[in-house]
């Protein structure tokens, strides 16, 4: 019977997700198979040293002193925590419990071994999180904001790579608006080429990463088996483990007042273990915390943009005081528009009768001249198409994303974001202001005004 439970309680220590070791004279006779595993080493290589040895240099000599005391009947006063090496030189965090075995001859010593790295880079990352709070809300520029808090996850959340994507907050949903920024931190040079060269992740594709099927606490966990789009996206990673593929994604939302406006995209997990929805949390509020102060800093940038603006417009008046002609005055107010609100083109439309008439225009040289319709060009001033409809209704029309506008007529292939503003006279539209732009949801209601 006793040897059936022996048999038993070693069977057990060989299946248990904790390190089991007994020592003898000083010497390792037992590992259990995760400890082996754990260490890196073959269980052959391991029987016959000494514990200690399996530690860093500077652990070496408290660990040997404790096994020491073991051995000489003094009981321990509870776990040790030490610095374990793999045979790869790689370490790990553990917390050691000893005790001599009652009875036993020749200084029968046996040992657990748990895995705390995790635990203890939590708690670190908890402990950074909070300090870096105030340096964050304090930080009056943005790429900083971002860089700080991505070097922050890769060296403490146990992710070795993070990539970061901050969407167009010009926009009143910035979900859907274009990719304003992308950082990274822990890729390689080649990585880090590999990933710019990909076209940025679409409003569409983000719907489909933040879907509740996906949700994981805070966070957005998409299995590779699970991809809900045929094209490659992103990196594949370099860590394969049990519950985590190379190619799975974890996205982690950046959520401010306006929604979500950006994500943080983690892999390559530095422990052997699956991420969880406790060892998201600090990340996630890392995360926020660096949401709110972009969004007060973006806040303050246009607090001063609007100021320059409105002094823009003082000195505009001034200029209208030398102007002789309606041409002249719509190709000043074009340069201003595309200048002031950083517009590729600018286009101003007077109705003459039944026809439109282009007065005025200003283009960055964005798009070739053969796509810009020439000053003095006539087009009837019913039909289809953004203008019309905004001299029309006498309504602005902001189209942040033209594929997705029915009322667009396409202009130029490159077009992405599109506004029209009419000029009103005798309470209907006398023509209308075009703006024209590359780059998704460009114009906003700000702009409007």
């Amino acid at each position: 019977e006793s040897a059936r439970a022996a048999e038993h309680a070693r069977d057990l220590s060989e299946r248990i997700p904790v390190g089991v070791f007994e020592a003898v004279g000083g010497r390792i006779t037992y590992v259990n198979e995760y400890l082996v595993g754990a260490s890196g080493y073959a269980r052959e290589e391991l029987l016959g040293r000494g514990p200690e040895e399996l530690v860093t240099p500077d652990d070496r000599e408290r660990a040997a002193r404790g096994l020491a005391e073991r051995a000489q009947g003094v009981v321990a006063d509870g776990p040790h925590t030490y610095r374990m090496t793999e045979k790869s030189g790689a370490e790990h965090i553990v917390e050691v419990s000893t005790r001599l075995l009652d009875g036993a001859k020749d200084a029968r010593i046996e040992g657990t071994v748990r895995d705390i790295s995790r635990e203890v880079r939590l708690r670190r990352l908890n402990r950074v999180v909070l300090e870096l709070g105030e340096v964050i809300l304090a930080e009056p520029n943005i790429d900083r904001i971002l860089q700080l808090v991505l070097d922050t996850i890769t060296e403490y959340s146990g992710f070795r790579r993070a990539v970061l994507s901050l969407y167009d907050l010009s926009t009143s949903i910035p979900l859907e608006g274009g990719t304003e920024k992308t950082l990274c931190s822990g890729l390689s040079p080649e990585e880090r080429k590999a990933l710019f060269e990909q076209p940025p992740m679409s409003p569409a594709e983000r719907r489909e990463v933040f879907d509740e099927r996906f949700r994981l606490g805070p966070a957005y966990y998409i299995p590779h088996d699970e991809v809900p789009w045929t094209a490659n996206l992103g990196l594949s990673g370099t860590v394969t483990l049990e519950g985590w593929h190379k190619d799975d994604m974890l996205f982690i939302p950046l959520r401010g007042t306006a929604g979500i406006i950006g994500s943080i995209s983690v892999d390559d997990p530095v422990d052997q273990s699956v991420p969880t929805v406790s060892s998201i949390e600090p990340v996630a509020s890392l995360a926020n915390l660096a949401a709110l102060a972009i969004e007060h800093v973006y806040k303050l940038d246009q607090l001063r943009r609007q100021k320059e603006r409105l002094h823009s417009l003082s000195q505009f008046g001034d200029e209208l005081a030398n102007v002789q002609s309606l041409d002249a005055l719509c190709d000043a107010a074009a340069r201003r528009i595309r200048d002031d609100l950083a517009q590729d083109y600018c286009a101003i439309w007077m109705r003459e009768g039944e026809d439109l008439v282009l007065r005025g225009t200003a283009s960055d040289g964005a798009f070739p001249r053969r796509e810009v319709p020439a000053k003095g060009t006539r087009t009837t001033a019913e039909g289809e198409g953004v203008t019309r409809w905004a001299i029309s209704y006498v309504e602005p029309v902001v189209v942040p994303d033209v594929a997705l506008e029915p009322r667009y007529k396409e202009s130029r292939a490159s077009i992405r974001a599109r506004g029209a503003v009419p000029s009103v006279g005798k309470r209907r539209g006398v023509g209308a202001i075009d703006v024209e732009s590359r780059h998704l949801a460009a114009f906003g209601e700000q702009d409007v005004e």
